[in-house]
């Protein structure tokens, strides 16, 4: 799936579910007041830090495999993964939310949904 361009938009919540497997952020761009959320499913490995009151995009990445990136090579670092977690039983992606201000996020799923209300 391709996400959406969400960059300056705000992380308003995170809701982590253990048994489920899920993570739920929760999103609103400030100027137009729209809300959003990305479900992630199958998560194995999660890392958030520096959350505050206000939480800004600048960018967000997912690697499909592994590559030879600054950015996934810190997030194998968070998530505490070597290059071989990625195999062909294991259709697992990563999520890499590179913040302006406040929360960074990493973390490995294997499937992802944006729904956007407008």
């Amino acid at each position: 799936m391709n996400l959406p361009d969400i960059h300056d938009w705000e992380i308003n919540a995170i809701l982590t579910d253990h048994n489920a497997q899920s993570v739920i952020i929760q999103l609103r761009f400030p100027e137009t007041d729209q809300t959003a959320s990305m479900i992630l499913k199958g998560v194995s490995h999660f890392h958030a830090g520096n959350m505050r009151l206000q939480n800004v995009i600048l960018d967000v990445l997912v690697f499909e495999t592994a590559v030879e990136s600054d950015y996934f090579e810190y997030c194998k670092k968070v998530l505490h993964i070597g290059n071989d977690f990625f195999s062909e039983n294991n259709p697992v992606q990563i999520l890499y939310v590179e913040p302006s201000v406040g929360v960074e996020l990493a973390c490995s799923f294997t499937e992802i949904e944006f729904n956007s209300n407008k």
